[in-house]
């Protein structure tokens, strides 16, 4: 196995770091996404430094999403078949998901029917996301929070995550991170 020069510098790095420990949050803390569901177990680090502005940031964002299940019905996925694996920053609605989902991945959401004869085996993990939701808090004025991602101009309509999972009937975890800026519209507030 050859290993690029970049690759072998960061794992020689991450070989010698100082090991971060970690432990479950204390049940005092104030964040909807710590409490949301069962199926996760969230865990911080022992090295409190962050641990106010992260705390912040949590307590604005909504509580987590998992539709484990595939609305739609797809194929089992056989010994033979290939998994598609797709990563990808969408930074926040600059992403045509449902286009990339037709045009790479091959299942078009708007039919529900993949559009090759093997069916769609597809994993998206995805990075800003977006949410807009009356589930996500809303803050004071003066809140500090991260600002809102600087879209591009994309061909496609700016759609959340939850939405685009349901519409394509897929399974979804979405574990927002922050808010994304502070901004409202008709009553729904972003995270990412």
């Amino acid at each position: 196995m050859i290993l690029r020069p970049t690759l072998a510098v960061a794992l020689f790095a991450a070989a010698c770091a100082k090991p971060h420990t970690m432990h479950s949050p204390p049940l005092a803390r104030d964040c909807p996404a710590l409490e949301s569901h069962p199926a996760v177990s969230w865990y911080v680090p022992d090295d409190t430094t962050d641990t106010e502005e992260l705390d912040a940031w949590c307590s604005a964002t909504g509580p987590v999403v998992i539709d484990s299940v595939p609305y739609r019905q797809f194929g089992e996925l056989l010994e033979g078949d290939s998994l598609a694996v797709l990563v990808w920053n969408i930074a926040a609605g600059s992403g045509d998901i449902l286009t990339v989902i037709r045009d790479e991945l091959g299942f078009d959401c708007e039919t529900g029917y993949a559009l090759n004869s093997r069916g769609p085996h597809f994993v998206m993990l995805l990075q800003e996301a977006l949410r807009v939701s009356a589930n996500v808090p809303p803050t004071e004025p003066d809140f500090q929070i991260p600002p809102a991602v600087v879209e591009f101009d994309r061909p496609g309509p700016r759609l959340g995550i939850v939405e685009v999972a349901r519409r394509c009937g897929l399974a979804l975890s979405y574990v927002p991170a922050t808010r994304n800026g502070t901004a409202e519209y008709d009553g729904l507030r972003e995270d990412k």
